[in-house]
């Protein structure tokens, strides 16, 4: 990162990074589940072009759920949306209106109903949804066409079966091991002992707080097993999980912002003055095609990776305080930014998120919708108005007084106590000596 390009591409504060990334490493006891990242495919284009209608008799298009991936900071292996390599993509990223995150129930009027993507199911490695039939039509839940017949099985034990449609049998810190266990007991060679990727042999869990665990669980040992069943080295590994989503996901309405991810990056500084002027490049275009199938109002946000965690607190935190260099840590961070087929990042006067300008003819009027009903701007602004001022010093002594007055302080007490033992025992003899005159 060099001090020249940050100088004229500064990182900013935004209200939707910052809130973002607190869902991402968000704790669950406060109903802060993660995000939901969806890459766009042909039919996300078409419903935001509105030119639906010539497709209605396609298959893949009346399914009620579509693929998306699950992430939180937990999760080591890094997410590359659904990319076979480390190389920049886009998504919509569903945060506030993610039905799992229900700390937003009370802050936000719209946190009901069909206003909220939904997740059925989550399976924690790609799933390869093209290849299972039913997955996308039936809660999610579906075998893959070409996963072993008979289940994945070794002797009685079973991971999953096609008798309970692929559901994960055993709980998230066995899998890994199982897994590599079972490949090498199919490979009729040592060359059959690893594959590239793990979709035939994927299997899921249900969308509740028990059945994220296990997914993140499944996720991490799959992971931390990668050398004893993949033959992809780390920066090529396929880390995303695989969730189907509810179909409303393509409304920009429930979505928070555009995403884009960045190769992994060998700083835990992130910016986009890290890459390359490709990486640029290829971000501005992603960016474009994004804008230009209709998500021109959607703040936007950049996921950055990085290898190993930053400190102990934080490996303790997400990764149960073991092999803290073996994983990705995520962040979410916004910049602004003038690319160099003059297009650019920028933050409008009035508004406070980042938004991307084809012309880098800057509009506050992108911003005024969008940040007027999001969640995030919400809460920053009742942070904002609800600091207090430090008190004067005339107001501390004041203060001081008062507590002195309201809170006497343990000695007065005491002595308080003290006297008034000693008034109820004088009475308390009076009263005795007052029955023997009698």
């Amino acid at each position: 990162m060099t001090n020249d390009c940050l100088a004229q591409h500064e990182l900013i504060a935004s209200p939707t990074a910052q809130g973002t990334n607190k869902l991402l490493w968000g704790d669950w006891s406060k109903g802060e589940y993660g995000i939901i990242l969806r890459a766009q495919d042909r039919y996300d284009h078409l419903f935001m072009m509105k030119k639906l209608p010539q497709f209605e008799d396609s298959s893949e298009l009346n399914t009620p759920l579509v693929p998306a991936s699950f992430l939180h900071a937990s999760i080591r292996a890094s997410n590359s949306l659904f990319l076979k390599h480390k190389v920049v993509n886009a998504a919509v990223l569903v945060g506030s209106r993610f039905r799992n995150n229900h700390c937003f129930a009370s802050k936000n009027r719209h946190h009901e109903g069909r206003d909220l993507v939904s997740a059925p199911v989550c399976y924690p490695v790609d799933a390869g949804s093209n290849d299972r039939i039913n997955m996308l039509t039936y809660n999610g839940t579906d075998c893959h066409k070409n996963g072993p017949k008979d289940g994945i099985c070794i002797g009685n034990n079973c991971l999953s079966s096609r008798a309970n449609n692929c559901a994960c049998n055993l709980a998230g810190r066995h899998v890994g091991n199982f897994l590599a266990r079972f490949l090498a007991a199919q490979a009729t060679s040592e060359n059959e002992t690893k594959v590239k990727f793990l979709s035939p042999y994927s299997c899921w869990y249900e969308n509740t707080p028990e059945g994220m665990t296990e997914t993140i669980a499944a996720s991490n040992t799959i992971w931390m097993e990668r050398k004893r069943w993949s033959t992809l080295v780390d920066d090529k590994y396929r880390g995303w999980t695989e969730c189907p989503v509810t179909t409303n996901i393509r409304n920009e309405k429930l979505s928070d912002a555009m995403l884009v991810t960045l190769p992994i990056s060998t700083s835990h500084q992130h910016s986009l003055c890290n890459h390359k002027e490709d990486i640029h490049n290829d971000v501005n275009i992603m960016l474009m095609r994004m804008h230009q199938h209709g998500y021109k109002n959607l703040p936007v946000v950049f996921l950055g990776q990085a290898k190993g965690m930053l400190n102990q607190t934080e490996c303790n935190l997400m990764w149960d305080g073991t092999y803290c260099d073996d994983g990705y840590r995520k962040e979410i961070f916004a910049q602004s930014f003038h690319f160099s087929a003059g297009s650019c990042l920028a933050v409008p006067k009035g508004c406070k998120d980042v938004y991307f300008f084809p012309t880098c003819d800057i509009s506050a009027d992108v911003c005024r919708k969008v940040e007027s009903r999001s969640p995030y701007h919400k809460i920053a602004s009742i942070a904002t108005n609800n600091k207090v001022p430090p008190p004067s010093q005339e107001d501390q002594k004041v203060t001081q007084s008062n507590d002195l007055l309201l809170f006497p302080s343990f000695s007065m007490l005491a002595v308080i106590n003290l006297v008034a033992m000693l008034v109820f025992y004088w009475l308390l003899e009076r009263r005795k000596r007052g029955r023997r005159n009698i």
